[in-house]
């Protein structure tokens, strides 16, 4: 709402101009850089050894990363629209009274502001989501790094072993009693 109400207080055809064009570049490159961050997020996805847990928890957020993305291309695409219906001139201009001829221009800009700044308060969610993205893939590769330690350990382990053969009999259990001769004194 403040951001609305600071571009309506702004002259009339203040984003018409050079402004205008510095901000649709501007958005332009945002935008630019969202559909390949999309792209890298999917193909982040992969499928290995991870349990269904890690993966669905690692889904769940990368859908959450596009989603945020998406909303922000939409904005900034809804951003763009309202400068360029700005830019144009509008030909009943001088049909329209004099008191009211800055009001429709005042409110564009207002509409700018206030999708640019909802824009930019929304693409504040992008970096939160892939840091949490970045948690769970970390601890998705240390699960498999550890079970294949410990595959490694045991073949490792039965292999030392193999290599230490036993006489038969080597390492039973046997009681006391059973050792003990009768009529032996114990001392």
């Amino acid at each position: 709402m403040i951001a609305f109400l600071i571009g309506a207080s702004l002259p009339p055809g203040v984003f018409g101009g050079e402004a205008g064009r510095l901000l649709t570049t501007f958005l332009g490159f945002v935008t630019a850089s969202i559909l390949p961050t999309i792209s890298l997020i999917v193909g982040g996805m992969v499928v290995g050894g991870q349990s269904v847990q890690h993966l669905d928890d690692l889904g769940k957020e990368l859908s959450s990363t596009v989603d945020a993305l998406f909303g922000v291309f939409g904005l900034i695409g809804l951003a763009v629209i309202i400068l360029m219906t700005l830019a144009i001139p509008t030909p009943a201009s001088e049909y329209i009274p004099n008191v009211a001829k800055a009001l429709p221009s005042r409110g564009g800009q207002g509409l700018v502001c206030f999708v640019g700044a909802l824009a930019i308060a929304r693409s504040g969610t992008v970096p939160g989501a892939i840091r949490r993205s970045l948690t769970l893939r970390t601890s998705i590769a240390v699960d498999d790094a550890r079970k294949k330690t410990e595959e490694r350990g045991d073949a490792a382990k039965a292999k030392v072993r193999a290599g230490f053969a036993t006489k038969d009999g080597f390492g039973r259990t046997t009681k006391l009693a059973d050792i003990q001769r009768p009529g032996r004194d114990e001392r």
